[in-house]
């Protein structure tokens, strides 16, 4: 990772960029839904990543905040969604990398132990315990995802991705989804899309979303992390 890309202007223009796509993509009917979790990206599943988790009051705020409004305008229009803190837990993302297809489950298995038993990793990560709060301000859809993303990234976590990004260059590995100039929550991943009036529930779908923005963008939501740095696989799925 090149440190001298990091550029804070870029988190909201990048932020509006995929707004206007995955709106633009969800109403045209452009997007890949998830029907099961067979259909995820096999790289989500079986890449390595880092992520940070929230304490219960937070989790319980965006549940209450985002999370529960979000499930019933899917209701009301037709939508069905993979739920943060229902199908996985509710976490952001720090890094995360996958070698690819071309190596066997084993080759991948023991590469990403070498990675965790390396004393830099484990140095970074013991940086980076202790809780960290963080302003959540942007709701949007990003893909076939409906995300909450902060506006300010804290110097701590640019650090820690710098770090691993070094670490991961010894192993001859790129940070393929550094999130370098983002940090957010996927509240939902669409599951299934309304099969009638199609077009009329997409617009007011997407105005609804929109006015929950708004309302979050004016008062933003202050969330603490546990401390903890979540560093494997399959993150944090609940079965």
């Amino acid at each position: 990772m090149n440190p001298e890309k990091y550029n804070p202007k870029d988190i909201l223009k990048g932020y509006a960029r995929n707004s206007v796509s995955g709106e633009r993509n969800l109403g045209g009917g452009r997007i890949t839904v998830f029907p099961s979790k067979e259909h995820w990206d096999k790289s989500w599943r079986d890449g390595q990543t880092t992520l940070l988790t929230f304490d219960g009051p937070s989790r319980e705020e965006v549940n209450a905040r985002v999370t529960q409004k979000v499930l019933e305008m899917g209701r009301k229009y037709g939508i069905e969604f993979w739920l943060a803190d229902d199908t996985y837990e509710m976490h952001s993302s720090l890094t995360f990398i996958y070698p690819g297809h071309d190596i066997t489950d084993k080759e991948r298995t023991d590469l990403y132990k070498k990675i965790e038993a390396d004393p830099e990793t484990k140095a970074v990560l013991e940086r980076m315990s202790g809780p960290i709060k963080l302003d959540f301000k942007y709701l949007l859809i990003n893909g076939n995802n409906i995300t909450l993303n902060a506006v300010e990234i804290p110097e701590s976590i640019v650090s820690f991705r710098r770090s691993m990004g070094r670490i991961l260059a010894k192993y001859n590995l790129p940070v393929i989804h550094t999130l370098e100039n983002f940090l957010h929550i996927t509240i939902a991943r669409i599951k299934k899309l309304p099969t009638e009036n199609y077009e009329e529930r997409m617009k007011q779908f997407r105005k609804e979303l929109r006015a929950l923005r708004h309302e979050i963008s004016k008062n933003p939501i202050q969330l603490e992390t546990t401390g903890k740095i979540f560093m494997g696989t399959n993150p944090l799925e609940i079965p």
